[in-house]
């Protein structure tokens, strides 16, 4: 009797699994092929003159592909990876649109959602490099060499010549080597394929996104690191390391003098707010630097030492502290105060280790500032370091619209024009005369209680 349940179970178990929908066959577009990656590669090859493929793994092209009004094909991209450059290739038309997934198309069970081709890199006969464009799943109609497409490659340096050299830094610099060695390794699949210049993207320890970029400076491959840069909203992030010979790092460690480029000065007083604490104050500034600083960044921190039983024993005050973008500061805590210590000799204001990248002085050509006006004048101070001419011209109006054309003075007779602007919070005039707008935002207001702004009639209550 056992083994007969035993058998109706698992009979019953088979039924309810084949039954099951997640046992069952998807229904395939009954025209397609699926096609290996080595037979598509090998007519690709064929077509293109293909003599190495740098990568040929999978990555691809996600977005949009249709037809406007007009009979105009058109293409958008989801993602930042690969640039739009390529859609002025060859039959990228074809290569975009070939795809014949499950039950069809691009989009059946959001299997394959957005989904617009393969993307692969090969080095050709001509000794160019191109991307070559293609799909695996195509209608049994099509040949395969009428469903690939290729573009040039735009850039002035391949993912073949980024190697270990590229990367080098002084060897006691171990910081920036711990650093690198996130990018060492990268895959050439994994590179960012849109924009000017090659780059390399990853997540910051801190949080954000390190953007690297790649181009050539007198033949050689150089990089720039940027912090919060987006490729794809124009963000542009700030330049804080280059290997360009455009630009310097002044570095140093826990442990070492700071003397040669920093003032450094410290005070150890009897507090004026508790007679039971002493005060110590600390003072930096950066000694000249041969350029203008794009970055820096400082820690510090300060400590004393107590003697008990013969034995020092150090007290760190607080944790280290990291400043950004600042070469000058103060800084003060308030310590314990112990009798019979001399606290001038056992409390010290430390500056742990510095970073300060800075374009060279003999680099800069573009000098920025602000200009300097008056009623009948104006000169352009310099604030990026050098020495400003200080050369007052007097104002010109070759317009006649009562803004001086070279500084944009506003002068007497002249009458502001604006537009009104606003979003779901507030509204603000904006200056269209050329002067600079001031705040004036404001939120919106509705005495009337029609559901809109009195001013800028913005609906506030739709219902």
């Amino acid at each position: 009797m056992k083994k007969v349940l035993f058998v109706l179970v698992i009979l019953f178990a088979i039924f309810t699994l084949t039954a099951c929908p997640w046992f069952e066959d998807i229904t395939r577009y009954p025209d397609m092929v699926e096609y290996q990656l080595s037979e598509i590669l090998e007519v690709a090859k064929e077509k293109y003159s293909v003599t190495k493929w740098i990568y040929t793994d999978y990555s691809n092209i996600r977005g949009e592909a249709w037809y406007d009004k007009d009979g105009v094909f058109q293409v958008k991209s989801y993602q930042n990876q690969y640039s739009l450059d390529f859609v002025n290739g060859d039959n990228i038309e074809k290569a975009l649109t070939s795809f014949a997934g499950k039950e069809g198309g691009h989009d059946v069970q959001g299997m394959y959602s957005n989904f617009l081709c393969n993307v692969a890199l090969g080095e050709c006969a001509d000794g160019k490099l191109r991307f070559v464009y293609f799909n695996t799943n195509i209608n049994k109609n099509e040949k395969i060499a009428d469903t690939i497409g290729a573009s040039d490659y735009p850039f002035e340096v391949s993912p073949t010549e980024i190697n270990d050299k590229v990367f080098e830094v002084p060897s006691h610099w171990q910081a920036m080597i711990l650093f690198l060695n996130k990018f060492k390794k990268a895959h050439p699949r994994g590179y960012i394929y849109s924009g000017n210049r090659l780059a390399l993207e990853t997540e910051a320890s801190s949080g954000g996104r390190i953007y690297l970029e790649f181009y050539k400076e007198e033949g050689e491959v150089v990089f720039d690191v940027f912090f919060n840069r987006l490729s794809f909203d124009d963000k542009e992030g700030q330049l804080v390391y280059s290997t360009s010979n455009r630009y310097g790092v002044i570095y140093n460690y826990y442990g070492l003098d700071k003397s040669q480029y920093f003032d450094i000065t410290q005070t150890v007083t009897q507090s004026t707010e508790q007679e039971s604490c002493m005060s110590l104050k600390g003072k930096v500034k950066a000694k000249e630097i041969e350029g203008e600083v794009l970055y820096s960044q400082i820690t510090y921190t300060a400590e004393y030492y107590v003697l008990r039983e013969g034995e020092k024993i150090i007290m760190h005050s607080s944790s280290n502290e990291k400043l950004v973008d600042t070469l000058e500061f103060e800084k003060g805590w308030m310590i314990d105060k112990i009798d019979g210590v001399d606290h001038t000799q056992t409390a010290k204001f430390i500056l742990s280790d510095f970073y300060i990248f800075y374009e060279k002085k003999e680099n800069h050509t573009e000098h920025f500032g602000e200009w300097q006006k008056s009623e009948t004048s104006h000169f352009y101070q310099y604030t990026c370091g050098c020495e400003s001419q200080d050369i007052a011209e007097l104002h010109s109006d070759y317009d006649e619209n009562f803004l001086c054309d070279i500084c944009g003075y506003v002068m007497e007779g002249h009458e502001h024009t604006y537009k009104l602007t606003f979003d779901q919070f507030s509204h603000c005039h904006v200056y269209t005369c050329g002067c600079e707008t001031p705040p004036n935002s404001a939120p919106h207001y509705d005495e009337d209680g029609d559901g809109n702004c009195d001013l800028c009639q913005y609906v506030m209550n739709e219902e």
